[in-house]
């Protein structure tokens, strides 16, 4: 469960942010603004839960919690106050949209699309 409302979040791969960081900083024009990286699809709830469920090989479900008892979850995971603040602005973010579009920002640095986030995340468990 997540406290993400009916929000939807792009996820991008770390290996698409570390891309897109050294063409802005290595390529021609680097960037004088910020750059909003994101992947190339949003994700609700429902589909999270298909991709967790298609990588754990076992059915997986998700819906949305209140924020109150995310932070409770956080606590009884002993996570720092600092991780805490941190993933509780996220999802209010999300629930409010602000990764959801799809920005189009890493084909412009890099001339590459961005990962699908099942194959980004495919990617990292066959690093392990």
């Amino acid at each position: 469960s997540l406290p993400m409302g009916a929000g939807s979040v792009a996820p991008i791969a770390r290996s698409d942010v570390a891309a897109a960081l050294v063409a802005a900083v290595t390529g021609p024009g680097c960037p004088r603004e910020p750059q909003v990286l994101t992947g190339p699809r949003p994700f609700g709830h429902d589909q999270l839960a298909e991709v967790a469920t298609g990588l754990a090989g076992r059915p997986v479900r998700s819906s949305p919690c209140a924020p109150d008892a995310f932070a409770e979850a956080l606590l009884r995971r002993e996570a720092s106050p600092w991780w805490r603040y941190a993933f509780q602005t996220m999802f209010a973010a999300i629930e409010l949209g602000a990764f959801a579009e799809c920005t189009g920002t890493l084909a412009r640095l890099t001339g590459r699309p961005p990962l699908e986030f099942p194959a980004a995340l495919e990617q990292v468990r066959s690093s392990w």
